[in-house]
Parts: C-alpha cells; sequence; structure tokens
C-alpha cells in the first residue's frame, strides 16, 4: 500500500458516557466589602452623633432649669428689697440695675433653645447679678442695724436715727426710734443737767415722733433738778437768817456763810434754755423764780465776803452789813416760797 495513499482519520475526544456527567458548579459571587464597611460606618457615626444630640440636649435642659432658678430666687430676693428703698437713694439706683439685669435674663430665657446651653448660661448669669445687686440692699439694713446693736450711748442712738432715716418702711427702721428711745432712758448721766442736755438733742435729731419715755424722762429730770435746787436753798437761807440772827446777839459765828458754794445760777440757766426743746414749759416759773433766789444767795455770799474790818483772823461787820445780809436771806427766802408754790402745780 502506497503510504501517500492513506486518508488521515481525525481523532475524536473520549465521550463520558451520560450515566456519569454531572454540571459544573456556578462562579462564586464576589461581595461588596466597601458597602459594608461604609453602613458600618454610617451606623457608627449615627450612633455617636445620637449621643452627642443627646448629651447636648441633657445639658440644655439642665442650664435652662438652673436659670429658672435663678430667675425665681433674683425675683424673690429683688421683692424683699424694695422696702429697703427710698426714692433718690443709693439703694433706688442698686434697685434699678438689678431690676435691668432681672429683665435681661428673663429676655435670654425666653428666647434660648434646648439645645443651645448658651443662652440659658447667659440669662442665669444676669439672675445672679441681679440677686447680687439686690441682696446688697438688704445686707445694708442688716449690717447697719447690727452695728447700732453693738454700739452704746450716742453713737448708738445717731446709728439708729440713720435707719429711721433711711429705711423707715423696713423692720428695722419702725422700731429703730424706740430702740433709740431705750439707749436713752437706760443711759448713766453725771447730773439733770447732763441728762437734759442729751435729752434736748435726741429732741432735736429725732426724725420721727419722739417717744412718751423720753419725755417722760425730761419731766423727771426738771423736776428733780429743780426740787433739788429748792431744796438746797432754802437750807442755805436757813442758815443765812440764822447767821445773821446770831450776828446781832453778839455771838461768835462761822464764816461758812462765804467758805460754802451755794446754788449754781448757771446751771439753772443752762436748764431753763432747754425747757422748750425737751418739752418741759410749764416748769419755767418755778426755775425763773429758783433761778432769781439763786442770784439773791449770790449777794448774800458778796456782803459776808466783805467785813467791815478783819483783826487777827476775825471779820467784823457792822449792824448795816448784818441788815443787808439779813434783808437779802428773807428776799431769797420770800422767792423760793414761790418757787415751791409754782413747783407743786407742775
Amino acid at each position: 500500500m502506497n503510504p501517500e495513499s492513506e486518508i488521515p482519520v481525525p481523532e475524536q475526544p473520549l465521550q463520558t458516557p451520560p450515566q456519569y456527567q454531572q454540571p459544573l458548579p456556578a462562579p462564586a459571587k464576589k461581595r461588596p466589602v466597601g458597602l459594608i464597611i461604609g453602613i458600618v460606618v454610617a451606623l457608627v457615626l449615627l450612633l455617636v452623633g445620637a449621643g452627642i444630640a443627646v448629651a447636648v440636649a441633657r445639658n440644655g435642659l439642665a442650664a435652662r432649669s438652673s436659670a429658672g432658678e435663678a430667675i425665681k430666687a433674683a425675683e424673690k430676693t429683688w421683692d424683699e428689697a424694695q422696702i429697703a428703698v427710698e426714692p433718690g437713694s443709693r439703694e433706688a439706683d442698686e434697685s434699678e440695675q438689678s431690676k435691668a439685669a432681672l429683665s435681661e435674663a428673663k429676655s435670654l430665657y425666653r428666647t434660648g433653645f434646648f439645645v443651645l446651653a448658651s443662652k440659658y448660661e447667659a440669662a442665669q448669669s444676669e439672675a445672679q447679678r441681679a440677686e447680687k445687686l439686690a441682696l446688697a440692699i438688704s445686707n445694708r439694713v442688716a449690717e447697719l442695724t447690727a452695728e447700732a446693736e453693738k454700739s452704746s450711748g450716742s453713737e448708738a442712738i445717731s446709728l439708729y436715727f440713720d435707719i429711721r432715716e433711711r429705711y423707715p418702711r423696713t423692720p428695722a427702721g419702725a422700731e429703730a426710734i424706740d430702740k433709740a428711745a431705750d439707749v436713752l432712758v437706760n443711759g448713766s448721766f453725771s447730773s439733770d443737767r447732763n441728762c437734759l442736755d442729751r435729752v434736748s438733742t435726741f429732741m432735736t435729731g429725732c426724725p420721727d415722733q419722739v417717744p412718751e419715755s423720753v419725755k417722760s424722762l425730761a419731766k423727771t429730770r426738771v423736776k428733780s433738778a429743780a426740787s433739788t435746787s429748792l431744796n438746797r436753798q432754802n437750807s442755805q437761807v436757813k442758815d443765812h437768817l440764822k447767821w445773821a440772827k446770831d450776828m446781832r446777839s453778839g455771838k461768835r459765828v462761822s464764816m461758812a456763810l462765804v467758805l460754802t458754794s451755794g446754788a449754781s445760777a448757771s446751771d439753772l440757766d443752762a436748764i431753763i434754755k432747754r425747757l422748750e426743746s425737751v418739752e418741759c414749759s410749764e416748769y419755767r416759773t418755778a426755775l425763773n423764780h429758783l433761778r432769781a433766789a439763786a442770784k439773791t444767795d449770790e449777794k448774800v455770799r458778796k456782803a459776808a465776803s466783805s467785813p467791815f474790818r478783819r483783826s487777827g483772823g476775825v471779820s467784823y461787820f457792822n449792824s448795816s452789813q448784818i441788815s443787808k445780809i439779813e434783808k437779802l436771806s428773807k428776799e431769797m427766802q420770800s422767792t423760793l416760797k414761790k418757787a415751791k408754790t409754782a413747783l407743786d402745780k407742775t
């Protein structure tokens, strides 16, 4: 056989019998990893944002509550301070400043939003400033009252008068005059004249009606001064008349008439000048008689201090001198009787 005449036969692939054939698996799908990450990130951001929002809201609500409480406290303090506010006073200016700050606080509060705490914080700050201004007014009254209570004498009285003038509608102002009167009435005095000098100062400076206790003290002291002077001068005039009688009888007598001091006409003058200011004019007649008697007593002592002559430590008086002293003494005695009659009528 000729090799060139051979016909090539193509090779056939081996066929698997149908009963042994299986379908090929489908190719695996690729997962969208980027999308998942995005979703996770979005969820995280959402949660974080929600947390922040809750925190912001919580802070805003807390600030709103604090501001509201501060405004209420400021309103209460401002209301309480108004009884200490008088027109044209320092307290009036402070009250207006406090009121303006309180108004600003309310305005900020009304325009606030719970997610913005800054408005409420500003409102709280203004409310606290308003409260501080109003509280300063009330504190000043309390401090001045405390100072008056720990003071004494004229200083305490002056402070109580100041309280009454500056804060008349406060409880401290309402009782200030009575407290000042207690200080005066319960005080100590070196004399009736000293007491009346202080009563006069009290009555002249008192910014309101003078308490009856002070008026009563004045009357008691004026009458005491008059009675003391009357008793003393009555005793003295008896000594004067006895001296004159003994001199006429030729007895040796003591010169106590000259050596002892007499009634003080200057003290009586000072008391008489105070009668109007201490509202004791009803004692004027009696005191005028007492002053006249004291002036006569001065004449008696002057006459007794000028004897006719002195010799060996003994003073000698002639009859005319003795008569003059006796006459003046009787004149003094008569004037004292008039003083007693007038004093008994008061």
